[in-house]
């Protein structure tokens, strides 16, 4: 019975590790997507620029 209880706290425990590191990769996600969108506008800001020196 007790080894059972071990296995379970370790198992919870172990669970509790991946959903911190699955929130982790989702906010990671969440950020790039944001600097690439950012960098989109940039490169749009720099065409422009350059259509108007022409």
């Amino acid at each position: 019975m007790e080894f059972a209880i071990e296995i379970l706290e370790k198992t919870k425990d172990q669970l509790e590790r991946t959903i911190k590191e699955e929130n982790l990769l989702r906010v990671n996600m969440l950020q790039a997507r944001v600097l690439l969108n950012k960098i989109k506008q940039l490169k749009q800001g720099i065409k422009r620029l350059k259509a108007k020196q022409i």
